[in-house]
């Protein structure tokens, strides 16, 4: 059985995102609207995005990961890729820790 079968499926509440900390992902479709990984390591997974309602903190991408963008998700990404990404402002960029992590919050 996958990881991620266990997360929690329905909505998080209002204004919440559901924790999930310390856990390894490897091979795994992961969608990451309505949650919040923290300290997560994750190994040749497909993240899926559809609303940009999620946080990664402190979370290791290792390998072979890719991103599909749906719905509203695919609108921003496909205007984002438009832009100069040298002169972008760094409120905009994620944060990379000294242990190798990322956080995009």
């Amino acid at each position: 059985m996958s990881i991620t079968s266990q997360l929690p499926r329905l909505p998080p509440p209002p204004g919440r995102l559901y924790l999930v900390e310390n856990l390894v992902f490897n091979g795994d479709h992961i969608q990451l609207d309505g949650y919040h990984f923290r300290n997560c390591a994750f190994a040749e997974c497909v993240f899926h995005i559809s609303a940009g309602n999620f946080k990664l903190e402190e979370c290791f991408l290792q390998t072979n990961w890719w991103v599909k963008f749906e719905g509203n998700a695919q609108k921003v990404f496909k205007l984002a890729s438009m832009m100069d990404w040298q002169s972008v402002s760094p409120n905009y960029k994620p944060v990379w820790h000294p242990s190798g992590g990322v956080s995009i919050t």
